[in-house]
């Protein structure tokens, strides 16, 4: 006959699972999903066709730019010991309650890790394939003119009246984020390297930024200058294009957010996978008298890191 120990070791793997997979992480909108098959991978970072030309007699052929992209898997582990008076006291179901949020706290986890990624961004030694540090306002890629994927709205001329900006000022934001990447250039220089992935444009926020940014994403209609003040006309920025938004909790910068092009396979991060989310229940006669308990293991192997620069830009409020 099955013990509760038994039990929950049936119940829990299936429900810590399930739990994941209700519970997917926001940096997913923004990486590049990669499968790993050794601990450290040079993946290569192609490099766009040439220029066409006219032809000249016979063929010249003209060789890509192309680039890697080193990654190092981490290992990461979670491990707890569940009492033995625990189980056999529950009477609320409280403990499968917590293998459940166990299964959350690893994509919480990962949301963590992302938004350190993003944060130190702007950090010497936190750099992209190229080299250059992700967020940076004088890169270049291969031929292309400068990238400067580091702005702010004092450039855009949208002076904030405060830290925390209005849905006016995400909308401007938004519109010189998008006009930015619109003139990046490919490593052949031609301008237009995001207009593919900016068919689908995210925005990464802080939590004091949730109510400003719907407002500003859901808004249709918009006062005109044009017009008198209790008018308005149609917002042909906002109304027609593919715009979200994410809620990152762990984003403690109260004066950026980051417009992200994440319409095509290329993202501007990479997640990398190394190995799926085990989880182990040692409930064996043995180990419980031994721990006093059911322990739970559980252990990954991935690396969060920096993906094309050009599909990114950081928009700071000053």
């Amino acid at each position: 006959m099955a013990t509760s120990f038994d039990l929950l070791k049936i119940k829990g793997a299936d429900q810590f699972h399930l739990a994941m997979a209700k519970t997917p992480g926001t940096f997913r909108n923004y990486c590049t999903l990669v499968p790993s098959g050794t601990k450290t991978e040079t993946l290569a970072w192609p490099g766009q066709l040439p220029i066409p030309r006219v032809m000249q007699g016979s063929r010249q052929f003209q060789n890509m730019k192309d680039f890697s992209l080193s990654l190092t898997n981490n290992t990461y582990e979670m491990s707890t010991v569940i009492p033995r008076e625990a189980l056999e006291d529950d009477q609320t179901g409280s403990l499968m309650q917590r293998l459940n949020d166990a299964g959350a706290a690893w994509e919480n986890y990962k949301d963590y890790l992302f938004a350190l990624l993003v944060s130190n961004g702007d950090v010497s030694g936190n750099t992209a394939f190229d080299g250059a540090t992700y967020f940076n306002d004088s890169r270049t890629i291969g031929s292309s003119g400068t990238i400067d994927n580091s702005i702010t709205s004092a450039a855009s001329g949208a002076i904030p009246d405060g830290t925390t900006p209005d849905a006016a000022e995400i909308k401007s934001g938004i519109a010189y984020a998008k006009a930015q990447m619109w003139k990046f250039e490919d490593d052949q220089g031609r301008a237009g390297f995001a207009a593919g992935a900016l068919s689908s444009v995210r925005l990464l926020i802080p939590p004091t930024y949730e109510m400003a940014a719907a407002e500003a994403i859901r808004s249709t209609r918009v006062p005109s200058g044009d017009v008198p003040s209790n008018s308005s006309v149609d917002n042909v920025f906002l109304g027609q294009m593919n715009i979200g938004y994410d809620i990152n909790p762990h984003l403690v910068e109260a004066d950026e957010m980051v417009v992200c092009a994440v319409g095509e396979y290329r993202k501007p991060f990479v997640y990398s996978e190394r190995t799926g989310v085990e989880i182990i229940f040692k409930n064996g006669a043995d180990d419980i008298a031994e721990n006093d308990g059911l322990m739970v293991l559980t252990r990954q192997r991935f690396v969060l890191t920096y993906g094309d620069p050009r599909l990114a830009v950081l928009y700071t409020w000053s």
